[in-house]
This record gives structure tokens, C-alpha cells and sequence, in this order.
């Protein structure tokens, strides 16, 4: 096999198509820029799937962390993405995986800031009902109910 952008790759073993196994290296000859690349896309895959299994498992998250991380992450992404020349079957694959877990990162983040939106407008809703002495609004407040009785 030969692309004529990247040079000579040869296929070292079929059975390691998959790069999850962590041994993408053994796969193929490949550019330094694919392989950086690869190295990229399994770190950012790692930390997409770590920050959901926390989100998921209610483990304490901390998100400027994650955010940092996305953001360092992303920078890198732009200078590795801009020296390879073309995308091997190989990491067209990863990216798809990638990109399903960012998916899923993104749709139980969305999830978790619902929730958190939900909890803040029931904090915000019983403060103010509960500083509201019922004068201006339609219905008696409860706390105004049992200064009354």
C-alpha cells in the first residue's frame, strides 16, 4: 500500500485494525504526523469518557479541569490536524469513535446542566417566597399563613 502523500505503510497485523487496544504503533508504518495524531485522538477520546463516567457515576467533577484540558486539547488538535496529509481508514475510524463519545459527553453534560438550572430556579423560587410577606401577591404565602394562625 502506498499513499503518495504520508510514503510507504504496510499493514503489520490485520488483527490490530482496531486502535483501542493501545497498540496502534504495530499497525501500520505511518507518519509522525498520524501518529500524533492517533496519540491525540485516543487522549481526548480518555478524557471525554472519563469526565462522562463521573458525570454519570455523581462523582464530585471538577470542571475547570476538564475544561482546561478540553481547551489545551483543542489547541493541540489545530497544530497536529494541519501536518497530516491525509486520514487512513485507520484513523477515520477513531475519529468516528471520537466523535460518539464526544457525543455522548456533550448530550450527559446538557443533562447535568438541566439539572443544575432545575435546582438553582427551586432555590431562587422558595428564597423569594420565602422573603415575600404574601402583600403583593394573589396567594398568601405559607410562611405568611402561619404568622397569621
Amino acid at each position: 500500500m502506498f499513499d503518495t502523500h504520508l510514503g510507504p505503510r504496510k499493514l503489520v497485523n490485520d488483527s490490530l485494525s482496531q486502535p483501542d487496544n493501545g497498540r496502534w504503533d504495530l499497525l501500520v508504518e505511518h507518519s509522525p504526523a498520524e501518529a500524533a495524531l492517533m496519540r491525540w485522538i485516543e487522549r481526548m477520546d480518555a478524557l471525554a469518557r472519563a469526565e462522562t463516567k463521573a458525570l454519570l457515576a455523581g462523582d464530585k467533577i471538577e470542571f475547570e479541569n476538564f475544561n482546561s484540558k478540553k481547551n489545551h486539547a483543542l489547541l493541540e488538535f489545530m497544530v497536529v490536524s494541519r501536518s497530516v496529509a491525509s486520514l487512513s481508514p485507520q484513523l477515520l475510524s477513531a475519529l468516528q469513535r471520537l466523535n460518539e463519545s464526544l457525543a455522548q459527553n456533550g448530550e450527559v453534560l446538557k443533562q447535568h446542566l438541566q439539572a443544575a438550572s432545575e435546582i438553582s430556579r427551586l432555590i431562587i423560587d422558595t428564597i423569594r417566597a420565602e422573603e415575600s410577606d404574601g402583600t403583593y401577591c394573589r396567594h398568601v404565602s405559607l410562611r405568611a399563613t402561619q404568622r397569621l394562625g
